[in-house]
């Protein structure tokens, strides 16, 4: 009994080739029940149940099909139909609920964090508290405070990246900042008479929570596109060195430092100082 003889080179098999969101021409032969980033196709509708079927993602239409279960109101992202965060070269979302960064972004992340750990580990075991050597007087400077601020010619703004120190722009204001030990770099920006530091560290807290210890103090001020740092406060008398954490904090924030001004206080009390 003869037999047909066999092939001695099985078929070559082709790669599948897909687009960053998953699409791939559905005339290519699909080798497998296996497509996008190894997740089961359903052929009929091209698309993937993932996360057991929790949602239906379509790469043709780059969107899931039905809305995050985490949004609205932006717990689930803006896009409560995107996608990997509309992102998907850098990340993937087996589950249709959390999408997390591939490995070499998960490399950069980490050592990000490692680098913002030992960061506010330096701020918070390095640098000492500084003392506020007029704290009696606080109940009366914020009194002073809150009228100014009332009248607007006073303003306490948390900092949380460049865009915040648009304020700083304005010839007609000066301005007065404190770093807390929770790194919260909070200034108060007036015009005439200004609120004591204490004061500015004092509603910073109540605003937003900040810590009450105080690690740095003094002036900011706009040079160019970059800030200058000063240590002049009559409540804290921080010495020059004492606005390295200042200065450390805003570089992590993108905001580019220029100088460190060594300013001596005044001898005496000055109301606002």
């Amino acid at each position: 009994m003869s037999t047909a003889p066999r092939s001695s080179f099985a078929s070559p098999r082709k790669p599948s080739n897909y687009s960053p969101y998953g699409y791939r021409n559905a005339e290519e032969q699909r080798v497998g029940q296996l497509g996008f980033n190894g997740e089961l196709l359903s052929s009929s509708m091209e698309c993937y149940a993932l996360g057991n079927g929790h949602r239906i993602y379509s790469p043709r239409l780059m969107r899931f099909i039905s809305a995050d279960a985490l949004s609205p109101f932006n717990r689930g992202g803006i896009n409560c139909y995107a996608y990997c965060l509309n992102d998907p070269v850098n990340a993937q979302d087996p589950t249709g609920k959390s999408p997390f960064k591939t490995a070499a972004i998960k490399v950069l992340a980490v050592n990000k964090f490692k680098k913002t750990l030992s960061s506010r580990t330096k701020i918070s075991t390095q640098w000492q508290t500084l003392g506020n050597i007029y704290a009696d007087d606080l109940t009366s400077e914020l009194i002073h405070a809150n009228r100014l601020i009332g009248e607007k010619t006073a303003r306490i703004t948390l900092i949380e990246g460049p865009q915040s120190l648009s304020r700083l722009s304005n010839p007609e204001l000066q301005h007065k900042f404190v770093l807390t030990r929770d790194r919260k770099f909070i200034i108060g920006s007036f015009s005439g008479d200004d609120p004591s530091h204490a004061s500015i560290a004092k509603i910073g807290q109540w605003k937003t929570g900040a810590s009450s210890e105080v690690v740095s103090a003094g002036y900011i001020t706009k040079d160019g596109d970059r800030f200058s740092l000063d240590n002049h406060s009559g409540h804290y008398l921080p010495s020059v060195q004492q606005l390295t954490p200042a200065k450390d904090h805003l570089e992590q924030l993108g905001i580019a430092v220029k100088e460190l001004r060594d300013i001596k206080p005044f001898s005496g009390y000055v109301d606002g100082l």
